[in-house]
């Protein structure tokens, strides 16, 4: 099985990539999501591709907050329709819950935050 991880240089990516060296089954390659020409990766010989790029640690401001969408938004969704498009099995986005205005605690299928229900599965 061969995995992408779209973050490179990420903690969370690089924390998945040295698990996954567990299992020598699986080939792991990542992708670093600062480089313009990101996009002309072909995603075509990959089984999954695991979405780890984003802004983190870093408070959303009104000046700032462009970029927050643009990396934590749009960039979700261009990588995703890539996938789609390139006949991927499996898409996997991690996000933070500061999305949901949540800074710390634990969130649950039960738990509403703000706007609405949150379903883990």
């Amino acid at each position: 099985m061969k995995i992408l991880i779209t973050g490179a240089g990420s903690y969370i990516g690089m924390c998945f990539e040295n698990y996954m060296k567990n299992f020598p089954d699986y080939q792991v390659d990542t992708l670093d999501m600062l480089q313009k020409n990101w996009a002309e990766k072909d995603f075509s010989s990959y089984d999954s591709i695991y979405h780890v790029a984003g802004i983190a640690h870093r408070k959303e401001t009104e000046e700032n907050a462009h970029l927050y969408y643009e990396v934590n938004r749009d960039l979700v969704l261009k990588v995703a329709e890539k996938a789609k498009k390139e006949n991927v099995k499996q898409f996997v986005f991690l996000s933070s819950m500061s999305v949901y205005g949540v800074e710390e605690g634990v969130i649950t299928k039960d738990k509403s935050i703000q706007s609405g229900d949150i379903y883990v599965d």
